[in-house]
């Protein structure tokens, strides 16, 4: 059977509450408003934004139900579904699934988009380092065209040999907070640092409890909070961890928070400690949410935060003492670091846009589809 030009299907790993599943919520939702057919199949069902697009009817879900890592089988079932839904587009958002959207769209001839959301320095462990380091290759092999969401990821992907014309920079957008939140600062006591971080070692939990070691050591009063999920064993190591530099009682860990807003607002000071970085959904967030944000300066770290003359936010070298300084000093002078925050704020209201997000990626759509036509 015959594409349907503007019918989009977004291969994605899950619907869980993670930024890259927010920004699949809020691309596959601008695209539905303008009158694209969006298809979104998943390797397993449920999660957080599940029952959200569910209950619109508006957006086709479908879940292929894989069954473990070795279940290659979905590429199979993908195909079957483009040719029997008659999809004109096959998008892969991040991996595994821009492998598994080349292959599909290679096998039923259809166009593919990859979707490059990390940069190499940021991915651990055997099988997501296979699957990163085959992307551009087949990339090449299905003719894919390539949406990274980070400057970092763009000069990469140029770096590995991908065609310039075949890559798009679209930086993510930012549903900014349907309520007032409490300023940082607004009460008085320990000054209140947390992070919205996954417990992974690129994250750099453990530079970030060494930092608070010093701080301790040098009298600052705080209290620290993590919101993300991680595996019982690395929760315990950095609580034993904390306890080893006396901050236990100081120290918290988390799970994610349904809503970034609510632990946002719990914190004065936000803390991106990561080692690698393309473009942080949780930076934006915090400025977002009108937090002070000292971030390590990766990826397009600095671009979300500067410009140097006008700042948005405090950059530090991943190192425990430069973090620790860059804490100090937004402690010792609140009227700067209250600045810093207003300022972020206005950004993210001003330049984090949906609207230029979902423009972009529809430009991209609309030329593949336009091109198919023609073919």
């Amino acid at each position: 059977m015959r594409a349907i030009a503007n019918r989009l299907l977004i291969l994605a790993p899950g619907l869980n509450g993670g930024g890259a599943e927010r920004q699949l919520l809020l691309v596959a939702t601008g695209l539905v408003n303008r009158g694209w057919d969006v298809h979104i199949l998943t390797m397993a069902s449920g999660g957080q934004y599940w029952a959200e697009l569910a209950e619109s009817k508006r957006i086709k879900l479908h879940s292929l139900d894989r069954r473990g890592r070795w279940d290659f089988s979905i590429i199979s079932e993908s195909a079957r579904y483009v040719r029997r839904h008659q999809i004109g587009i096959v998008q892969g958002w991040m991996q595994p699934c821009n492998t598994f959207a080349a292959l599909c769209g290679r096998i039923t001839r259809r166009n593919v988009v990859l979707g490059v959301r990390t940069v190499s320095r940021a991915v651990y462990g055997v099988g997501p380092r296979t699957y990163l380091r085959s992307e551009p290759m087949l990339a090449r092999w299905a003719r894919a065209t390539v949406i990274c969401n980070s400057r970092a990821g763009l000069m990469e992907w140029l770096d590995l040999g991908v065609q310039a014309e075949r890559l798009h920079h679209i930086p993510n957008g930012l549903l900014l907070p349907q309520r007032l939140l409490a300023p940082p600062f607004a009460s008085s006591g320990p000054l209140r640092i947390g992070m919205l971080a996954r417990l992974d070692p690129v994250k750099g939990h453990d530079m970030v409890l060494r930092a608070l070691g010093i701080l301790k050591d040098q009298g600052l009063d705080f209290r620290f909070s993590n919101w993300g999920e991680g595996e019982p064993a690395a929760i315990e190591r950095l609580r034993s961890r904390a306890g080893e530099l006396g901050i236990a009682d100081r120290a918290e860990f988390r799970s994610a928070c349904e809503s970034p807003w609510d632990a946002l607002e719990s914190m004065d000071v936000f803390v991106s400690a990561s080692l690698a970085e393309g473009m942080s959904n949780a930076i934006m967030e915090a400025m977002g949410a009108g937090r002070v944000v000292v971030a390590t300066d990766v990826g397009d770290t600095s671009l979300l935060l500067g410009p140097a003359e006008s700042p948005s936010g405090v950059l530090f070298a991943p190192s425990d003492k430069a973090l620790a300084d860059a804490i100090a000093a937004v402690a010792s002078d609140r009227n700067r670091a209250v600045a810093l925050a207003v300022r972020a704020k206005q950004k993210a209201a001003r330049e984090f846009s949906i609207a230029a997000m979902v423009d972009a990626y529809e430009s991209v759509y609309a030329g593949l589809a336009s091109t198919a036509s023609r073919g």
